[in-house]
């Protein structure tokens, strides 16, 4: 297979040269007004000003509309209520569970499965839950891992609390759609 270039000095300079910093800074200044999370009329706003912009331009363009299914958590909390009533930080994970403004409360049962040793665990089945768990608040250490939320679920704990290692929280998903 041979590769070839095609090179013409004349149109390269005159297509660089129309290039500015004036379409593209619009649109960033066009998207500073907008927070644009998936699915809100500003996200449409968005797609319609960027469609605008390629038909001012003739360009053709098409717009899909797929079904997609978006998560997007707006806050948690672990309140603890006995023996010591404390409020610790929490981070909810995409596509968890809502439990709207009610909490879940219930009794807390430690459940050792251990953190993910590589990226094959963040997605494979968990370790296996016992049976206790049923009704309960799990307790475990590592991420909200899918395969791991998913043997909760399964097991009927009533809710999971991931205890990961670090400062910050991680942002994950505990979605088995992927």
């Amino acid at each position: 297979m041979a590769i070839t270039t095609w090179r013409d000095a004349s149109f390269e300079a005159a297509l660089t040269g129309t290039v500015t910093d004036e379409n593209p800074w619009a649109v960033v200044t066009k998207f500073s007004t907008l927070v644009r999370e998936s699915g809100t009329p500003q996200e449409r706003e968005a797609f319609d000003y960027l469609m605008g912009r390629l038909k001012s331009w003739g360009v053709p363009h098409t717009l899909h509309e797929p079904v997609c299914l978006i998560s997007l958590p707006r806050g948690a909390g672990l309140r603890v209520v006995s023996p010591n009533p404390e409020t610790i930080r929490a981070k909810t994970p995409s596509f968890s569970a809502s439990t709207g403004d009610r909490e879940v409360e219930g009794e807390v049962v430690y459940v050792p499965t251990g953190f993910a040793g590589d990226i094959s665990q963040i997605f494979g089945p968990g370790a296996g839950v016992p049976a206790e768990v049923r009704g309960r608040i799990a307790l475990t250490e590592g991420y909200p891992m899918p395969g791991k939320v998913y043997d909760f679920m399964r097991a009927g704990a009533a809710a999971a609390i991931f205890t990961s290692p670090g400062t910050r929280i991680h942002e994950g998903i505990c979605t088995t759609i992927w």
